[in-house]
């Protein structure tokens, strides 16, 4: 039913555990029904010590990239080899709530007009330090509010969103032409792909909905240029 994607450049030991993390997160899952497509890219150790390291029930599927590759590139690789019907995301340093899985496909089951559901984030700094990230309960929920508010900024969290995987592949995935940040030519400001593919994605009609609770949890602090 879902694969859960999960781009993972680990340039240090510490982005290895933080990967750990992220998959204990996902065993923890009530909603059981998924697989995990693992695109390992740029670790700072050989890619077998990773994988040998993961011991886990869960149905993963490694994929590899030789050296340094964009968040665009790394997700459509593991989007693309996928056949299942949704796709969820979780960046390899973040955490799912435990009914994140569970909450959103009850949300497509019950109103399957929709293509896109997101979710509220918690910033992570450790298990003892979790608090509210950026926008409150309600802001932006509906598909209108997303859509007019995502005309002047990102206002969804990437790893929290669950969409159909038909929709992304008749969107083309994410643009890997133009660097995340960069000023992109075809809006002349500014962008990244997550972004980028949101917008094209409400051009074309597709519906989005953004889940009043906070079932993502972003680290602070473990980002890294890519």
């Amino acid at each position: 039913m879902i694969d859960i994607i999960m781009p993972a450049y680990l340039p240090t030991e510490n982005h290895h555990k933080l990967l750990l993390r992220a998959i204990l997160s996902l065993e923890n899952q009530t909603y059981k029904d998924f697989s995990v497509i693992i695109v390992l890219n740029g670790c700072y150790t050989d890619y077998d010590i990773i994988k040998n390291s993961i011991k886990t029930s869960l149905d993963i599927t490694w994929l590899t990239i030789e050296g340094k590759a964009s968040g665009a590139i790394a997700r459509n690789t593991g989007i693309y080899h996928s056949t299942k019907k949704y796709i969820a995301q979780l960046d390899a340093d973040d955490q799912y709530h435990p009914r994140k899985l569970e909450k959103q496909i009850k949300f497509f089951n019950s109103y399957p007009e929709y293509s896109f559901v997101g979710a509220l984030a918690n910033d992570f700094m450790s298990s003892t330090d979790i608090k509210n990230s950026c926008f409150s309960k309600h802001q932006y929920r509906n598909h209108f509010d997303i859509a007019r508010a995502l005309q002047k900024s990102n206002i969804m969290c990437h790893g929290s969103i669950m969409f159909k995987r038909k929709v992304f592949i008749d969107m083309g995935g994410y643009n890997e032409k133009n660097k995340p940040g960069d000023v992109w030519p075809e809006y002349g400001a500014r962008m990244w792909e997550d972004w980028d593919l949101w917008k094209r994605s409400i051009q074309q009609g597709h519906k989005f909905y953004n889940m009043p609770e906070r079932l993502y949890y972003w680290s602070t602090n473990t980002g890294v240029e890519r």
